[in-house]
């Protein structure tokens, strides 16, 4: 130790410019790293900022369309869903409430997975402009946006499954009514009749009554078989013919799922 302690002393400006070297270096990969990773989270948050913006401006302008929202219709449907529940009786949680939104576009939309990150963003900021949204431009975006994709009624008897009151059921029968003209409010399940359970059975290919576990799963194999990833190398006519029948199993499995 004291003949290396000697030899340091004896070249202390060599070890000292050395030592300063080396803290130099140390010191700059650490600056680039922390340099990378504070440019990493400014531009998450630069991005969610103007992601935000952007989803605020179309509530207070539902015509605006440059609007990423993973799915179209997706930002109006979580929009007008909160707009119905919130003229329902008071006693449930947010948490639960966003809960039943995420659950029913599950059920709705095709890629409800990538979706779900959307959901929540969109419903954040619609709770506190709920007050001032329309309810008509929004539903008339609704259409504007989905009416290509065949699910509008669909989508009506989903957002009039929300309510649970009667100034919420008058509310989501206005709704209903922009998307599907030919919409019928009933009691649970609007426009239903015993022919219509044995027919959405029939294309589940399920036993009228079968289980709630045994309809879940069925519907989630036939998500996976019509996904348009799965559907990808098929002609234009065949993805368009595979596109409607999945409306069809949707629309089997939501009404099915709501009696059970």
């Amino acid at each position: 130790m004291n003949k290396v302690s000697r030899f340091l002393y004896r070249h202390r400006r060599i070890a000292g410019s050395l030592a300063g070297g080396f803290a130099g270096i140390i010191g700059g990969f650490a600056g680039f790293f922390i340099g990378v990773l504070l440019g990493y989270l400014l531009q998450e948050i630069l991005a969610q900022v103007i992601e935000d913006h952007s989803v605020r401006s179309y509530f207070d302008e539902p015509e605006l369309q440059n609007l990423q929202e993973g799915e179209p219709g997706l930002a109006a449907f979580c929009a007008l869903s909160l707009y119905i529940i919130r003229k329902n009786p008071a006693g449930r949680e947010t948490e639960t409430i966003h809960e039943e939104i995420i659950q029913t576009v599950r059920s709705v939309f095709p890629r409800n997975r990538e979706e779900i990150p959307f959901v929540e963003t969109f419903c954040r900021i619609a709770v506190p402009r709920l007050e001032t949204i329309n309810h008509f431009l929004l539903a008339e975006s609704l259409v504007s946006r989905r009416s290509s994709r065949g699910d509008l009624p669909l989508l009506a008897r989903a957002l009039y499954a929300f309510a649970k009151g009667p100034a919420a059921r008058e509310t989501a029968a206005e709704i209903a009514l922009i998307l599907d003209p030919a919409f019928r409010a009933g009691t649970r399940l609007p426009g239903r009749t015993k022919a219509d359970e044995e027919e959405y059975w029939r294309i589940l290919g399920l036993k009228p009554g079968s289980p709630a576990e045994e309809l879940k799963s069925c519907y989630h194999k036939l998500a996976l078989q019509f996904h348009p990833d799965s559907m990808a190398a098929l002609s234009p006519s065949q993805q368009e013919e595979a596109a409607k029948a999945f409306v069809k199993i949707k629309e089997a499995y939501l009404e099915l799922s709501r009696e059970d």
